[in-house]
């Protein structure tokens, strides 16, 4: 008896367990993207390994939830020695930061798409994002561009060097 009023409170409460959880592949997601170099190039990278809870129904949307991230240290641009200093204190700190991540507040059909409100924290610095995305059943693919600057990354780095501005493409492809 003391169980199921324990249960039946934090379920009320918001704390219980989704019942609907969907596992995410973490070998088939990927958060990539694009980011200005010198004025005149593009340096293209990934990150892989996305993981963590999705709860999408597109029946439901109020029930709807994303709490998703990815490990920092999976960033690759196809340079390692670039890719060692992306890790270092003054862009991603991976030693303090380990993580990139995404949770959902609100979740709404737009159109034919979707789009999720929430909150992208990167450095340990949260900040409100709107995502479009769509769903094709068992694929969610979304783009985003952000201010690195919101976030801390590569600060002394200017915009010649480094663009302020990164377009990122997320795919998340579920498990089951």
């Amino acid at each position: 008896m003391k169980y199921s009023l324990l249960l039946f409170f934090s379920f009320c409460l918001g704390f219980a367990p989704s019942l609907n959880a969907q596992t995410i592949n973490t070998e088939n997601s990927v958060v990539n993207f694009k980011i200005g170099n010198m004025k005149i190039r593009t340096v293209k990278g990934n990150f892989q390994g996305l993981k963590g809870a999705v709860n999408f129904d597109p029946t439901d949307l109020a029930a709807a939830s994303f709490d998703v991230c990815l490990d920092v240290a999976t960033v690759n641009t196809g340079n390692k020695k670039r890719d060692a200093h992306l890790l270092k204190e003054d862009f991603f700190f991976e030693a303090e930061y380990p993580q990139i991540c995404f949770y959902s507040t609100t979740v709404k059909k737009i159109g034919d798409a979707f789009q999720a409100k929430g909150g992208l924290v990167i450095r340990g610095i949260a900040k409100e994002v709107v995502l479009p995305f769509t769903f094709d059943g068992k694929t969610f693919r979304g783009t985003l561009e952000i201010s690195r600057y919101a976030y801390g990354v590569g600060m002394d780095t200017g915009t010649f060097m480094v663009a302020e501005n990164v377009e990122l493409e997320i795919i998340g492809e579920l498990a089951n």
